[in-house]
């Protein structure tokens, strides 16, 4: 007879424990003194060795392993759970909703008779999700409402899942536990056809139970929607829409209560648990990642302070390190295996089925490293474990995402091998990027970082400004060819789809200066129409892409040399005009341009307002693709400050806002490198870098767009506008003109395009 079986009935509380203890003594005629000793050492820790043995006798370790076992239920404490969402990681703690006993909850929603069998446990990582399904298992056979029906556990991240699945016999009085929906490699890959998926596999079961972290399930490309008790998801597989409706449960933070239990049965020192104590008060996002917990007792025997967690993950690698070090395995290699281990483990994920690697293919790396495999053996405290079919793996999954983080900080090759992939990061990974980075300004010590931080982490609009704050002209220039050689993470820059344009009201504005003869100062009434202007001018990568579309050879092929992030150059008038002409007919042709209107360089007045500002000008600029374009919106304006300002930040010269002679770079930069440059409407570069063409002749002014000038069909010299990184202050105002032949291509002329209404000529052109 089992222990267990003595225990059939809700057993909870700890006077129903002390009864059960006595009961069971006196029906194995044991001494007193075995009941004596059962009581000293406390129901809590009998249950616990209860459920551990329970559960390595019933579960497949191929799935569990013995270690994740123990430490899923040692000091387990029971979970409550809430139906409000954690918005994020910072705030989530701090939510103040009705929270209920998990293990109640499931028995309602296990015993109801209304019609609904799907449910879902939604959590962060590190939460305890799997240690709640582990737990929940032991308990449920430990329980009178086995007697009602079975249940059985099975974790998403292993091959074959949907064999063992199929294979359950029984599936009407079967309760199926699916662990870890964001590690089920299909799902990663086909998210909507993973859930259809499992739902059918799952249909003739009793009831499914799905367990995710809440990222990655409202990441998805489904249709997700909230209400009251329920979640209600709606996916598209071949033209046709599937619903399910699942039970919601949110996994809440633990309360305060429970720290104080956790903490009272894990530490005995009084001194260490106020430390511990104090450690959760000061980092409160401990309070839900029981992992963390679980480890600050091993954490105050050091004399490392804590301030982020992602230091104690930092201390959990470290001890175990420690401890394998005295078992003749060289540290510093061990950690150089681990990271690598993770890199490879996660990008190989997919082709794997599984985030675990066989002997064979993991010998190289262990050999690279001098890591010894036979022999080798995992205690309850390693990081490494080994499933009954011999496949090594993190013993947590949080462990490879801290490994695979540090890897991509400290080693450039993993960024590279990353980036070039486009692989995406959990969100676990993005929070360790964030413990690492809190505030941008670091990546001024790690430039190779920026990308990497920019893509997954930071907004480049928001963060990039403090960055480059603090860096000298020349370190920003460098810094953004790092970003370049990686990958540069704005779609605005790198693609011709996502190309961001700003939006430029109808109005009067000032045009000209009298500063120069030939910039005769007078009011332009005539653009009395609304328009979009580039918010950069047309850089490398963009002008790649459309040569690589359209076969169009650029009249000097040097134009596709540079980094792809900085602006192209080396370009006539008529490269220009031809990439403006196939862009507008493919954008045409999808109804993305509004009608009349199309894309084409700048006339000399739209070039020069879009830079200066109007009479009046828009509270906050509007910046958009061309996914997003109105030319009929009706934005607030407010009179500007300064009707004729020299360059587009205002009236004074400063090198940290453009690149021109006295900036000390020398030569063209990465678009981007000077927001604080950027014009009332949020157009960029627009001093320095390079010239750029317009679609206007020479003539004199006042401007008068009737006269001739915007007739692309006449010859003569055509106005360029900006200066370059080589001119001189007054050669970058917003009123300078330079003009030159059509088909002069020289390393400092380029272009922008603009979303305008166009003279009839344009799309009469022959090109």
């Amino acid at each position: 007879m089992e222990l267990r079986d003595h225990l059939d009935g809700p057993a909870t509380g700890v006077n129903r424990g002390i009864k059960m203890m006595k009961d069971f003594t006196q029906t194995l005629n044991l001494p007193d003194g075995v009941f004596r000793f059962l009581r000293a050492v406390g129901w809590p820790r009998l249950r616990m060795w209860i459920d551990q043995q329970s559960l390595l006798q019933r579960l497949d370790t191929e799935f569990y392993p013995k270690e994740i076992i123990i430490r899923a239920t040692t000091n387990y404490i029971p979970p409550e759970c809430q139906s409000v969402m954690q918005s994020n990681e910072e705030e989530f703690y701090k939510i103040n909703s009705v929270r209920i006993n998990l293990f109640k909850e499931m028995n309602r929603i296990l015993e109801a008779t209304d019609g609904h069998h799907q449910t879902i446990l939604l959590g962060d990582s590190d939460m305890g999700k799997s240690s709640f399904a582990l737990n929940y298992y032991a308990y449920h056979y430990m329980n009178w409402r086995r007697k009602k029906f079975n249940l059985i556990l099975l974790p998403l991240g292993i091959p074959d899942v949907n064999t063992h699945i199929e294979s359950v016999v029984d599936k009407r009085n079967t309760v199926v536990f699916l662990d870890g929906l964001d590690e089920d490699t299909g799902a990663s890959s086909d998210y909507q056809f993973r859930i259809h998926q499992l739902m059918e596999l799952c249909n003739p079961f009793r009831h499914v139970f799905l367990t995710c972290r809440t990222h990655f399930f409202f990441q998805g490309a489904a249709i997700i929607q909230e209400r009251g008790g329920f979640i209600d998801i709606r996916v598209k597989i071949d033209g046709n829409y599937h619903e399910y409706c699942f039970y919601k449960l949110y996994l809440s933070p633990f309360s305060n209560k429970q720290i104080r239990t956790y903490l009272k049965r894990s530490i005995k020192e009084t001194e260490r648990r106020k430390m511990a104590e104090e450690i959760v008060e000061r980092i409160p996002q401990i309070t839900a990642r029981p992992i963390l917990l679980a480890h600050l007792n091993d954490h105050l025997q050091s004399d490392v302070g804590v301030e982020r967690p992602y230091q104690i993950y930092e201390d959990i690698v470290n001890r175990w390190l420690d401890e394998e070090s005295l078992l003749n395995k060289d540290r510093e290699s061990l950690l150089l295996f681990c990271e690598n281990l993770a890199i490879n483990l996660y990008l190989n994920r997919k082709s794997r089925g599984a985030e675990r690697i066989s002997p064979e293919d993991l010998e190289p790396l262990a050999i690279e490293f001098g890591i010894p495999l036979e022999g080798w053996t995992f205690s309850e405290r390693s990081l490494i474990t080994r499933d009954l079919e011999g496949y090594y793996r993190f013993v947590h999954r949080t462990i490879l995402e801290y490994l695979f983080i540090r890897r991509l900080v400290y080693k450039e090759d993993a960024v590279k091998k990353v980036m070039e992939r486009k692989e995406a990061l959990t969100a676990r990974m993005l929070y360790f990027l964030k413990e690492l980075f809190p505030r941008p300004t670091e990546l001024v010590k790690k430039p190779r970082l920026v990308g990497l931080y920019f893509r997954y982490v930071g907004s480049f609009a928001e963060d990039i400004q403090n960055v480059l704050g603090r860096l000298f002209l020349k370190d920003r220039a460098l810094m953004f060819d790092k970003i370049s050689k990686i990958g540069d993470p704005r779609l605005e820059v790198s693609t011709i789809e996502y190309m961001h344009f700003c939006y430029i009201p109808a109005g009067a504005f000032w045009m000209g200066s009298s500063e120069n003869n030939e910039e005769s100062e007078h009011r332009n009434d005539k653009l009395n129409y609304n328009y979009w202007m580039g918010r950069y001018p047309i850089t490398v990568q963009q002008f790649k892409e459309f040569v690589n579309i359209t076969g169009y050879p650029p009249q000097d092929k040097s134009c596709l040399e540079d980094e792809p992030n900085r602006p192209i150059r080396h370009i006539t008038r008529y490269d220009a005009l031809h990439f403006c002409h196939w862009l507008t007919g493919v954008w045409q042709k999808r109804l993305l341009l509004p009608s009349g209107y199309s894309v084409c360089l700048p006339s000399e007045a739209e070039w020069e307002k879009a830079a200066r500002g109007g009479m009046e000008i828009l509270v906050k600029p509007i910046i958009a693709t061309v996914h997003q374009i109105n030319v009929k919106m009706s934005p607030m304006l407010k009179k500007a400050d300064l009707f004729s300002r020299r360059f587009p930040w205002g009236d004074t010269i400063d090198p940290n806002r453009a690149n021109y002679n006295r900036s000390d770079i020398h030569d063209t930069n990465a678009v981007g490198c000077f927001p604080t440059g950027a014009s009332p409407y949020g157009c960029e570069e627009m001093s320095g870098n390079v010239w750029e063409w317009t679609r206007s002749l020479y003539r004199d002014y006042p401007y008068n767009p009737d006269d001739g000038r915007e007739n692309l069909r006449k010859p003569g010299a055509h106005i360029l506008r900006g200066g370059s990184y080589a001119y001189p202050p007054d050669f970058i105002r917003c009123s300078d003109r330079f003009c030159d032949s059509p088909a002069y291509r020289l390393d400092l002329l380029g272009f922008r395009i603009c979303i305008t209404k166009p003279s009839s000529a344009f799309s009469d052109l022959d090109l």
